[in-house]
């Protein structure tokens, strides 16, 4: 007997598309989910919506899936009002506060349980995390995105590990205390118009991975020694300061690039540069840096030590004094300028001065 096509089943037959069915979306098409919505005045005996909100975070992470988004009305989040923190999320997870100003999530006083722990890719926006012994812990490959997010009283603010391997981290726009921490193979690091801080046991950025770019920031080595502590990888730092610490950037292993970058306030040496590449400007392209000690009368801007590839600067000052096009060369005996640079026996660095409109 005909059934006729509106009786057909959707995708039964010879010619489904024809029949006006919709083909299922692959597991690689994004799919776009309702907010989650989580206020302090809502239960979590809701649904999550606007009209029905949960109260905690750790109930709609529960009944979050890979893609959504948490939205976080204005307010405190703490453990009383019944947050667990060392919270894990699906993947492909956005949370999402009212401003970093209004939306608090508050620590377990230092019990060394993380805020999060990202085990694959997550976005916080428009958030403040407050009290945590580490704010985000990285611990498998994936993505960490930071948006006017403010980390302060932290132990530690963003920490990856080394079983985070080929992990990307994005932080813009934000306030990180405790510094940042990225042990990953492959890793990459991004930072812009950020404020970093470091702790009694990190550096503002400690990195080593494939690459770290610092633009537009501020980072302030607090009571560790250094600003930048580069152990591996390509760093670049562009309209940048570092103030403060014994060191401003610490480089063992790896490249580092500087442009219009002032490293400022040191006790010891403003850049100290141990093996790998530096380019502190080079012939056809001004750096212009500037080295800014304490004052204390021995510190160096620039330590070029054994192991380093020939290092070039340009338009870059030390202590307000700009080099003239020179070569400076350590042959059996070191050559040191304090307030300038210290060049071990055998190295060299090369000065140029960039004619700029």
């Amino acid at each position: 007997m005909w059934l006729g096509r509106s009786a057909l089943p959707c995708g039964v037959g010879l010619f489904p598309a024809l029949l006006g069915c919709g083909a299922a979306p692959t597991s690689d098409q994004a799919v776009t989910h309702a907010p989650i919505v989580v206020d302090g005045h809502g239960t979590d005996r809701g649904n999550g919506t606007a009209a029905a909100p949960f109260r905690t975070l750790g109930r709609a992470l529960a009944a979050a899936k890979p893609g959504d988004t948490v939205q976080l009305a204005a307010g405190d989040y703490t453990l009383a009002a019944g947050e667990e923190w060392g919270y894990s999320a699906p993947p492909r997870l956005t949370i999402r506060g009212d401003t970093s100003q209004t939306t608090h999530l508050y620590g377990p006083a230092y019990d060394g349980r993380p805020g999060f722990e990202v085990v694959g890719t997550l976005t916080l926006e428009h958030l403040e995390l407050n009290g945590f012994g580490t704010a985000l812990e990285q611990t498998a490959p994936g993505a960490l995105s930071l948006s006017d997010v403010n980390v302060v009283n932290c132990t530690a603010g963003v920490v990856v590990r080394e079983t985070s391997q080929g992990a990307v981290v994005r932080i813009d726009d934000s306030q990180i205390s405790g510094g940042v921490f990225v042990d990953a193979p492959e890793s990459e690091l991004y930072i812009d118009a950020t404020d970093v801080d470091g702790s009694t046991s990190s550096a503002a950025v400690n990195f080593s991975g494939r690459r770290v770019d610092i633009s537009g920031s501020t980072l302030r080595p607090g009571a560790t020694s250094f600003g930048v502590s580069l152990r591996a990888g390509a760093l670049s730092l562009s309209d940048t300061s570092i103030s403060g610490g014994n060191y401003g950037v610490y480089q063992l292993l790896g490249s580092s690039r500087l442009r219009h970058t002032q490293i400022e306030d040191y006790g010891s040496i403003g850049l100290y540069f141990a093996s790998g590449a530096l380019d502190l400007g080079t012939e056809t392209e001004a750096g212009d840096n500037a080295f800014v000690d304490r004052g204390v009368g021995t510190a160096f801007g620039l330590y070029v030590d054994t192991g380093t590839e020939p290092a070039t600067a340009s338009n870059t000052s030390f202590d307000g004094v700009t080099p003239e096009a020179s070569v400076v060369t350590a042959t059996t005996e070191e050559v040191a300028a304090p307030g300038a640079y210290f060049i071990t026996p055998g190295q060299r660095l090369t000065f140029f001065r960039v004619s700029e409109p």
